[in-house]
């Protein structure tokens, strides 16, 4: 749906691997929770980066506090409890969120500098010098 929607399809990569770089700057937003094998995936864009930078954002998981903040932010825009109690369950064993601290020790041990520049609700955009 969101790539029918983009103004550029032919820039979008749908793929398990990314495509040989060198690039200068990679942004990925709200993909990676969706991948198992996300230590390679990153692994990959670090080895195709080219002294630049990777700019992720993706949802961690949430504790109870932040789970409860971000639902009543959901109701808050008009979502019904329904509607909300369903997506959370149809999204069990397709989304495969990891806490905050995975991702520092991960994207350290693939070899970038880390930083959070926003985060709310358990969604943290990182950003990530090679």
């Amino acid at each position: 749906s969101m790539i029918n929607k983009s103004l550029h399809k032919d820039r979008i990569i749908c793929s398990d691997e990314l495509p040989k770089g060198p690039y200068k700057l990679v942004l990925m937003n709200w993909t990676l929770h969706f991948m198992q094998d996300k230590e390679k995936y990153l692994k990959n864009i670090y080895d195709n980066i080219d002294n630049g930078f990777l700019i992720l954002t993706d949802k961690c998981a949430q504790t109870e506090i932040t789970k409860d903040l971000y639902y009543d932010f959901k109701r808050s825009k008009g979502l019904t409890e329904e509607y909300i109690k369903q997506k959370e369950k149809n999204l069990i064993g397709i989304m495969h969120s990891m806490p905050t601290e995975w991702y520092f020790k991960t994207l350290r041990e693939v070899g970038f500098s880390v930083d959070i520049i926003h985060a709310e609700y358990g969604f943290v955009t990182f950003i990530c010098k090679k």
